[in-house]
């Protein structure tokens, strides 16, 4: 009997339509996969798996079918209806029952990034991956083994710098607040895919996303076949860039009593109980607010939470404010917020406020503490001048030395500096974590070419007695501006804005930007240079960026900037 033979046997049996065909699939799976062949078992099973049921999918993913094989499967009905359902017969990744549960890595990853900021991690490279190895770390995370979650923290570790999410700074870590945020905001699989493979391109980045939705729907699987099973999903999603390894040291596949199954899927978390300790229990996945707001206690299939002071000042840090706080709060809890708990926070608020620090390293004080804050007998070393009533001109060079005596004598609450800031290490602009579009290739940076020796010979040739004109005329030749001695003698119209004269530079990137006789200069606070044409200017979240020489620049982390007019060249 054919399947279309039994689906006529079906309506002359019930006499109904579709539903009635469907449950006869359910009820006959047996008798419809025998008439399935070990080639439309692959096909079907990938078929299921689209997002979008397009057959011309199905010849990408398989090359050996054939337009009529294809027909074939069309013609017996394989595409009508229940094609899920004989995917689940011969299942490609195994059969859908119960998965083994331990905490995703996303919840790890989160709970890293809470605690650096948190715990004000000022640790060496080895003490900081003693603190995530430590008794109170690893009582977090009770589902996994100390050398378990060692190797993850290692990884998570690698990834965040790979990414430039944490910098070292001394002996600490430096946290990119913006970037972290973005990092915990995003979906699980999307989250997985950073920390995984934290340095892939764009485009090999969306297989990944492919790849690993797959890797989630295998179950029960042999340790002897899973190998098998992997190497489906690397097809399928055409994702190759991988160590086996890792998929289990990330716990994306776990091992078992010699089975192997994709974690169980956490559903999103439901309303939390805030109790009057402060301490906080939700069941599920819970949002990416919850690490910035509070320090995780234990992260189990009941998550527990302590709200405390270093986690409000996280909170304040990232630029929430107390109303943002306590309405965040009411929204994830079952019950009415305790008076208690919002009025120490509004004290927390106040004591936060009570100082600001601005860059140029501009400390200002309400009168109160600005009295305290002269009775203290360090703070005098740290004044270079006091500004008016109130306000100070700190050292920014012992910038560290300062703070740190600040709350030793109980100002705890201190805010991050606000302002420009300097300290970076190249132009490149940090990119988004969120599906970046790929950009498009650009031509060679020079379109005239010349060889090193003629270059040297350009730059000792330069005889410019003002440093910053030799440094532009330095940095023409490098770029491929000036490319012949006669150049060199021409005298040079030059516009300047330095880099706290925020209007003054775009003023002269759109005069670039509009006129391409222009050549733009620009140095950065460590005396980094480049020149070049101005090709684009766009604003993102984090600034307004500029594309010169082919490179992505971002406009205030400019400290010179110069435009020199190339008539003369």
């Amino acid at each position: 009997m054919s399947i279309n033979e039994s689906k006529e046997n079906l309506k002359e049996l019930y006499g109904l339509g579709k539903k009635n065909i469907i449950d006869f699939y359910k009820d006959n799976e047996r008798l419809i996969a025998s008439f399935v062949t070990n080639e439309e078992q692959l096909v079907l099973s990938a078929y299921a798996l689209q997002d979008e049921k397009d057959k011309t999918l199905l010849k990408s993913i398989f090359p050996f079918l054939s337009d009529r094989k294809l027909k074939n499967m069309e013609l017996r009905g394989l595409f009508d209806i229940g094609e899920d359902l004989i995917a689940s017969t011969y299942p490609l990744f195994g059969k859908k029952d119960e998965k083994i549960y331990k905490v995703p890595l996303e919840d790890i990853v989160k709970c890293v990034i809470s605690l650096i900021e948190t715990k004000e991690l000022n640790l060496s490279e080895a003490r900081s991956l003693r603190f995530f190895s430590s008794p109170s770390f690893i009582s977090i995370f009770p589902s996994y083994s100390e050398e378990e979650l060692t190797t993850i923290v290692k990884k998570i570790i690698r990834s965040l710098e790979d990414l430039e999410i944490i910098k070292r700074k001394k002996n600490s870590f430096k946290l990119d607040r913006k970037k972290a945020f973005e990092l915990i905001a995003l979906d699980e699989i999307r989250l997985t895919s950073y920390i995984a493979w934290p340095k892939l391109d764009e485009w090999v980045r969306k297989k990944s996303f492919y790849f690993i939705t797959l890797l989630k729907k295998i179950c029960n699987i042999t340790e002897d076949n899973i190998g098998e099973c992997i190497k489906r999903a690397s097809l399928i999603s055409r994702f190759t860039a991988f160590d086996p390894e890792e998929i289990f040291e990330l716990s994306l596949l776990i091992k078992k009593d010699g089975i192997v199954s994709s974690l169980a899927y956490e559903s999103p978390s439901g309303p939390a109980l805030i109790s009057s300790d402060y301490s906080i229990s939700i069941i599920g996945s819970y949002p990416a607010l919850l690490s910035i707001f509070a320090e995780p206690v234990k992260i189990d299939r009941v998550k527990e939470f302590k709200i405390t002071k270093q986690s409000i000042l996280n909170a304040f840090s990232n630029g929430y404010k107390k109303s943002d706080i306590i309405s965040f709060f009411e929204s994830l809890s079952a019950y009415s917020l305790s008076e208690a708990l919002k009025e120490r926070i509004n004290i927390w608020s106040n004591e936060f406020s009570r100082i600001s620090i601005e860059r140029t390293l501009v400390l200002k004080a309400d009168e109160k503490t600005s009295k305290l804050l002269k009775a203290l007998p360090f703070f005098k070393d740290y004044v270079i001048e006091e500004l008016a009533d109130n306000i100070f001109s700190m050292d920014a060079l012992r910038e560290d030395e300062w703070r740190e005596k600040l709350k030793n004598a109980s100002f705890e609450m201190l805010s991050e500096t606000i302002g420009p800031e300097f300290d970076f290490t190249s132009f490149e602009r940090n990119s988004s974590f969120i599906d970046m579009t790929v950009q498009k290739e650009l031509k060679d940076e020079r379109e005239i070419k010349y060889d090193e020796e003629g270059k040297e010979e350009l730059l000792k040739a330069i005889e410019e007695k003002s440093a910053i004109e030799h440094a532009v005329k330095a940095a023409l030749v490098r770029s491929g501006v000036i490319i012949k001695k006669e150049m060199l003698d021409q005298e040079l119209t030059i516009k300047r804005a330095d880099g706290f004269f925020y209007m003054d530079k775009h003023k002269i990137i759109d005069e670039c930007l509009k006129d391409k006789s222009l050549v733009l200069f620009i140095e950065d606070c460590k005396g980094n240079i480049a020149a070049g044409k101005v090709q684009m200017l766009e604003s993102y979240e984090d600034g307004d960026h500029m594309i010169l020489s082919h490179k992505m620049i971002c406009v205030s982390k400019i400290y010179r900037l110069l435009s020199i007019s190339e008539e003369l060249l």
